[in-house]
């Protein structure tokens, strides 16, 4: 399963609805999407050990909805660890990054983890 597959279901199963991995759709307004950013250098110790990188964009019609809509988001996935993602930790807090052509408004969270193949 991929890491992005992963996060939408740890997602899912804290009732978190309407999430799109890959690219964020025009409707529904209210949505979460989930896109892979990349990562840290692979290092020579630890092998198997990945640091890879993704973001977290949250659009939804009310500015209070949105951002308590990111506070559970973080609740469910700082800190989170199973047995192939051995931690994903956020690296910055909510991201206010405006309104869309829609007013609507929109943020981001960004996340690094530990990933074990």
């Amino acid at each position: 399963m991929s890491l992005t597959t992963r996060v939408k279901a740890i997602l899912t199963a804290g009732s978190v609805t309407a999430i799109y991995i890959g690219s964020q759709p025009s409707t529904p307004a209210n949505c979460v999407t989930i896109y892979a950013t990349g990562g840290f250098p692979r290092g020579l110790t630890a092998k198997g050990l990945e640091q890879p990188t993704f973001q977290i964009r949250v659009r939804n019609t009310s500015y209070a909805t949105g951002e308590t809509l990111c506070n559970t988001i973080d609740d469910l996935l700082h800190g989170y660890s199973d047995n192939n993602l051995q931690l994903i930790k956020n690296m910055g807090g909510i991201n206010d990054i405006g309104k869309d052509v829609n007013s609507n408004s929109e943020f981001t969270l960004n996340y690094q983890t530990y990933y074990k193949k």
